[in-house]
């Protein structure tokens, strides 16, 4: 009897027990919902490490990962192109104000149309301006510029322009492979890739952005081979040009003929 009661004691000890403690350590985990994944129930209880970094970053982080505009001078120091633009003395800036100003803008290419005559980099229209060259006062300034900054003669490029395109920007020759060579130095569209990585070219039927490219190779060329073989390489291509040289041919027609025009157009320079 007296363990019967004992064994009766212990149960209502340990139900009291139960009954006491708090109710959220003896309930059970919620159950998932027909209609709620697996997914869902994850994101209850876990929020992604990745998730908590990026939400620490400050809010103009995305502008350290993307690629950045180029910064606009400050007012302080105003662009001195755009300062100049108005003076008497710059007559191809006024004439400069017709020219199209979208692929300077869009390109990032340096295709001013001119230099300001009363700017640091001045230059006398008598320097590069040949009247007997079709071309307007801005483009050859521009071409000039390129020239000077490349270390190539400029009157071998208005030679070369001569020959390849007669001066024409809009002058485009297409090929049966699906090439075509276009502008004035008609660059051929299987260089537009490397151009385009280079300088940032990105139209070829632009006139600043066709001298640019056209001044580039050719510099190249003639630091390498010299005027009359660096002709042979931009006509030819360079595996063209070696296979010429490997063949025993040392010169070509096209560039005789551009070294001939280049006298001519050094001749025009001295008289004028």
């Amino acid at each position: 009897m007296q363990k019967l009661w004992t064994i009766c004691l212990s149960l209502m000890m340990g139900i009291s027990f139960v009954a006491s403690y708090p109710a959220a350590l003896v309930e059970a985990p919620a159950m998932k919902t027909p209609d709620e994944s697996l997914e869902a129930i994850k994101a209850k209880a876990f929020i992604d490490p990745l998730d908590q970094l990026v939400q620490s970053f400050p809010d103009d982080f995305n502008t350290c990962t993307q690629p950045q505009e180029t910064a606009q001078p400050s007012s302080s120091e105003p662009d001195a192109p755009a300062s100049e633009a108005s003076s008497p003395d710059s007559s191809s800036q006024e004439a400069a104000s017709s020219e199209p100003a979208e692929s300077a803008e869009s390109s990032g290419n340096p295709s001013e149309p001119a230099i300001p005559a009363n700017s640091d980099n001045a230059i006398e229209l008598s320097e590069f301006y040949i009247p007997e060259i079709p071309l307007s006062q801005e483009l050859q300034a521009y071409t000039y510029q390129q020239c000077q900054e490349k270390q190539v003669s400029y009157e071998l490029v208005l030679a070369m322009m001569y020959h390849e395109s007669n001066y024409d920007p809009s002058a485009v020759r297409y090929y049966e492979d699906g090439s075509s060579d276009s502008g004035i130095m008609q660059i051929n569209s299987i260089n537009s890739q490397s151009l385009y990585e280079l300088y940032g070219i990105t139209d070829l039927q632009d006139p600043y952005e066709n001298i640019l490219a056209g001044v580039s190779i050719i510099s190249g060329f003639v630091h390498q081979y010299g005027e009359h073989d660096g002709l042979m390489a931009y006509n030819m291509g360079v595996g063209g040009y070696q296979n010429a040289i490997a063949n025993g041919t040392y010169t070509t027609t096209y560039a005789q003929n551009i070294m001939a025009t280049k006298s001519e157009i050094e001749g025009l320079r001295q008289n004028a």
